[in-house]
């Protein structure tokens, strides 16, 4: 893995910035997991609630989860300041427990003790979703100034399908919701970073070893501007499969169920 992993990264500056149309398309079929029955979720790396407060809506109890203080603090349902490897509820607390685009910026040991919390608290289902089929060294960006190079994303993990079914036991549904992107020649990559020690631009990148976030400097690079407009001419029109793997464990028993409960009606786990 290319980077380290700093949990204080999580506290950015991009708290309001607009959700996609894809990502909306991500949220919405993560929503589609959810059993109907579920009356008391919990969202686990909530950020300030985009995807909670949308559980929410829909009828069942939702408490929200996050490292990140100022996402918390933004919720509009309950919500608690936790690590996911660290989840301060008792085992079985939640019908169903949603991780989303959290686990692909964990390394080990965090990685697992974060997919063991996640099965404790969850009384019948664990969601998922990852990024599908990213390469990380695509989003590879240099600090200007410690010079450490990292994932833009904070992502350390890439994952496909049967990857992510091997997470947990009990893999119930695995999807992937499939979103174009521009091919980029792994020749080429190699080139550019390896070979010329050139790297992306990124206005949002913050530098996970000693917190910068000014790039500007990296901005104007007309080496990597000509190597990457190679690869346009070279690879015009081609694009690579990325998105999003949405995935459903088991942890309980019982199917997934036709028709809504009382969702919604459960007391607050967090007395």
């Amino acid at each position: 893995m290319v980077g380290r992993y700093n949990p204080e990264l999580f506290e950015s500056d991009r708290w309001d910035d607009a959700l996609s149309d894809w990502e909306r398309r991500r949220i919405e079929a993560t929503l589609a997991l959810i059993p109907e029955d579920a009356e008391r979720v919990l969202d686990v790396g909530c950020g300030a609630g985009h995807l909670t407060h949308r559980v929410a809506a829909r009828g069942h109890f939702t408490v929200g989860a996050d490292y990140a203080a100022e996402g918390v603090a933004r919720l509009k349902i309950p919500g608690v300041r936790a690590s996911a490897d660290a989840l301060p509820f008792p085992d079985g607390a939640f019908d169903a427990v949603i991780c989303s685009e959290v686990i692909e910026h964990l390394p080990s040991p965090l990685f697992e003790g974060a997919l063991r919390e996640l099965r404790r608290v969850a009384r019948r289902w664990v969601i998922l979703t990852v990024p599908y089929r990213e390469r990380l060294a695509e989003a590879r960006v240099c600090c200007p100034e410690c010079g450490e190079v990292f994932n833009s994303h904070g992502h350390l993990r890439s994952f496909e399908p049967d990857e992510v079914r091997a997470l947990l036991p009990r893999p119930d549904r695995v999807e992937v919701l499939i979103k174009p992107r521009a091919y980029q020649d792994p020749a080429l990559l190699w080139l550019m970073q390896r070979g010329l020690g050139r790297y992306g631009y990124n206005t949002w990148a913050v530098c996970p070893a000693c917190g910068n976030r000014d790039f500007e400097a990296r901005k104007v690079d007309w080496i990597r501007r000509g190597v990457m407009g190679l690869n346009r001419v070279l690879h015009r029109n081609k694009v690579a499969e990325g998105g999003w793997i949405l995935a459903r464990f088991k942890t309980g028993g019982g199917q997934a169920p036709s028709g809504r409960s009382s969702a919604g009606t459960a007391s607050s786990p967090l007395g």
